[in-house]
């Protein structure tokens, strides 16, 4: 037999849908299912609770979209409701029997549950449910151009054994649908009681989330989000944030919210920001205005440049001009501004070019699935290309996988945030080690090396003064107050043994007892004995990833850098970071826009470099063979594709055989160098040219790959038959011992290539002369 809930949908799909709208003020006794008594006592035996939605006008927006289209949010609204009611519904015991479309404008939704609800319980369920499910569609309905208007209303399905089922399900239908047009307005319900003893109580829970650089790693800043009590109707934000707003109480909810995030954030550093977010209409309301946040901030000793108003783009901006002046207000004082949910909102790139804002937080339905997408990847690049030709940053949200992290760091997305990265809590989350290794490396490190830039670290290392194990902590701390030091290196002998931070040593000094164990006794037992300490020589980027790579709790802490192993200076994070963003403002400037390798210049630099140092090395200069006809006859779009794929089997070759020791450079057009040690040329070329012909025929149409080139025209214009594309590898080497220059490398290396080019296929050749 089958079970109830199976007839119920039966029966509301295939009859009462089917006559509801034929004849509205009747119903077909005959055409529809009879329950038995036994059916009808499980169906009463707990409570079951019919709700009805009404999407006004839902009826004209199928007529406006296709039909695919229509069916795709048919989907969406079903598997929001499905999500939706187990949380805002309060039932602790409840089925939920099934979710669907009877026709028009009208969703039934039924549930069973054993608990008893008054009917106050009942109507704020239902406003809750309301208020979710407008934010949750939000976007959806957004992207149709169509502005909707939702109606929910619920009646209990009383029977009794005399009443025939399906005449009892349709006065049930009919009376929650009656209550949805008739639904008492939030204000008047016991919701807004509620409501008002958690602004009275200030029972808000502040969770933060880090917002992280993709360049290097670093937490940039954290934004601030609310949650209601967890118990309660208001837990969710969408419910919290969209009741405040009906009942014209979005000011004092924000304000709480703005002061609990201030109050838990703790300590931010100068170039940390707390990301906070306000709603329009609070950013122009007069008390807002009047500059209580200034204040606020000023009590806490934090200041305008560590805060970042966020505001969010799903809310019309009516008055653009009015909205950008109350703006330029608060960025005078110091406050940064960003728009969030950038690419699902109302006014979209007509907002951001009116209000030019520091951030843009891309919604997080551009950043799923990214790395699977190649329409999301190219809009991201324009949104990056966009925001930096405007002066301000993009910061990608919910970022869930490794892929979509590896992609947006290719990509030149400045910075992130999601759930792969740090899952919001409370006291605000640090990041593991693991990710911060991993963003490090996949950005800077990596690009450093095939540029470089092997900056030594005591090119930048600062001077700075020491202490003895012996010295009191009373001493110390003098020191460090009156130079305004962050921290000291312990030295004995000229060795560094340890490193006191202030932060550190305050930290003990504020314990209970501190002051009485520590004061007088020497600095040496309470510092750190392994602190990171690094050779003179080490290249910056290497200095990079092991400082990276410590613990939270030492990720600030000075580096200790030695000559010959003795103390010979620091490094602080902050220079650290401030070389690298040199290196890559620096690396921007000068690669080469399609492969993004180093360009021309950079080339030149290296070999000069080289030469000025009498340092061995070869330089393979390879050229691509008939890439001009394949260009013409498959287009550039192609063509940059070939490059690409060039580009990448050249990096991949020199990383895998000579990694640390390899530059990889793109003259320009077709021309591409190697710059690598003179023992592993002869093999890095065959390598390339092994791995390019085995792939370069992909790239042709099956016809003209079967028959192993294509005809086109030569430089002269004459028809002339041109086979696949090959490689032609000129390898130049200097010993380090003869006088040489940039001019006669480069001479030999076009002599080189010239004769290269005159034999078929791909081919290497390398100078035996002196």
């Amino acid at each position: 037999m089958q079970s109830l809930s199976v007839k119920f949908k039966k029966y509301l799909t295939e009859k009462l849908s089917g006559i509801l709208w034929q004849n509205n003020n009747s119903i077909s006794m005959n055409l529809c299912h009879n329950f038995s008594a036994a059916e009808k006592k499980e169906l009463v035996s707990g409570t079951t609770m019919l709700f009805h939605l009404d999407i006004v006008n839902f009826n004209k927006l199928e007529k406006k979209v296709t039909p695919a289209a229509f069916q795709s949010i048919l989907y969406k609204i079903k598997k929001s409701l499905y999500t939706l009611i187990p949380v805002v519904l309060p039932f602790s015991t409840n089925k939920l029997l099934f979710i669907d479309h009877i026709v028009g404008d009208d969703f039934i939704i039924l549930c069973s549950t054993n608990n008893n609800l008054s009917t106050a319980e009942l109507e704020n369920s239902t406003i809750a449910l309301t208020l979710a499910f407008k934010e949750g569609m939000k976007a959806i309905f957004r992207a149709t151009g169509w502005n909707f208007l939702v109606k929910i209303g619920f009646a209990p399905v009383v029977a009794d054994t005399e009443q025939e089922l399906n005449s009892l399900i349709y006065a049930t239908f009919r009376e929650a649908q009656k209550a949805g047009h008739t639904l008492l307005d939030p204000k008047k319900v016991e919701l807004m009681v509620e409501f008002k003893e958690i602004l009275h109580n200030k029972n808000i829970t502040m969770l933060f989330q880090p917002i992280v650089s993709l360049t290097n790693g670093q937490i940039f800043g954290w934004e601030a989000l609310a949650r209601g009590p967890e118990k309660g109707y208001f837990f969710s934000p969408a419910v919290l944030f969209n009741f405040a707003e009906e009942v014209h109480m979005l000011y004092p909810l924000e304000k709480i919210c703005r002061e609990k995030a201030l109050d838990t954030i703790g300590k931010l550093l100068p170039s940390q920001k707390l990301f906070l977010n306000v709603h329009p209409l609070t950013v122009s309301d007069p008390d807002f205005i009047k500059g209580e946040t200034f204040l606020y901030l000023e009590a806490l000793t934090l200041s305008a440049n560590n805060i970042a108003f966020e505001i969010t783009e799903q809310t019309d901006i009516k008055n653009i001009p009015d909205f950008n002046r109350t703006l330029q207000h608060y960025r005078q004082q110091g406050y940064s501004i960003a728009i969030d949910d950038v690419g699902s909102g109302f006014s979209g790139l007509n907002t951001i070019a009116s209000l030019r804002p520091d951030y843009l937080k891309m919604d997080m339905h551009l950043v799923r699935n990214i790395n699977h997408d190649s329409i999301k990847k190219t809009l991201m690049e324009t949104f990056v290309i966009f925001a930096e030709k405007i002066g301000c940053k993009i910061i990608a949200e919910g970022i869930e996988t490794e892929n979509e992290l590896d992609t947006l760091i290719s990509l030149g997305v400045h910075y992130g945030q999601g759930f792969f990265l740090a899952k919001p809590s409370f006291p605000r989350p640090e990041l593991t080690k693991e990710i911060r290794t991993k963003i490090f490396s996949s950005g800077t490190l990596t690009k450093g090396k095939f540029l470089g830039h092997t900056i030594p670290v005591g090119e930048v290392m600062e001077k700075n003064l020491t202490v003895s194990t012996e010295t009191p902590v009373k001493n110390v701390q003098e020191t460090l107050d009156k130079n305004n030091l962050a921290g000291l290196v312990i030295v004995e002998e000229k060795k560094p043994v340890g490193l006191i931070m202030e932060h550190n040593m305050y930290k003990l000094l504020s314990s209970q007892f501190g002051v009485s164990l520590y004061l007088n006794k020497p600095i040496g037992e309470m510092m750190d004995r392994q602190p990171l300490v690094v050779d003179i020589e080490t290249s910056i980027q290497k200095v990079s990833q092991l400082a990276m790579s410590r613990d939270s709790s030492h990720l600030y802490d000075l580096i200790v850098i030695v000559k010959e192993d003795e103390y010979a200076g620091v490094l602080s994070v902050q220079t650290l970071l401030d070389v690298l963003n040199n290196i890559q403002i620096e690396f921007a400037r000068k690669i080469n826009p399609l492969t993004k390798l180093p360009g021309n210049n950079v080339i030149e630099e290296k070999v000069k470099t080289n030469l000025a140092a009498h340092k061995a090395f070869s330089l393979i200069y390879c050229d691509l063979d008939n890439f001009k006809a394949y260009n013409d006859k498959y287009g550039f779009s192609q063509g940059d594709k070939a490059l690409l794929l060039t580009a990448k089997v050249l990096l991949f070759v020199a990383k895998k055989y000579n990694a640390a020791a390899s530059f990889v450079g793109h003259v320009g057009g077709d021309d591409f160098v190697v710059i690598t040690t003179s023992e592993h040329a002869e093999t890095i070329a065959a390598r390339i040219i092994k791995i390019f012909d085995r792939v370069i025929p992909r790239y042709y149409e099956s016809a003209d790959r079967a028959q192993g080139g294509i005809e086109g025209k030569d430089r002269q214009g004459l028809n002339k038959w041109f086979p696949l594309i090959s490689l032609s590898l000129a390898i130049v080497t200097y010993d380090g011992q003869q006088a040489s220059s940039l001019e006669k490398i480069s001479s030999m290396s076009a002599e080189l290539k010239k004769y290269a080019k005159k034999q078929a296929g791909s081919v290497y050749v390398t100078d035996r002369r002196n």
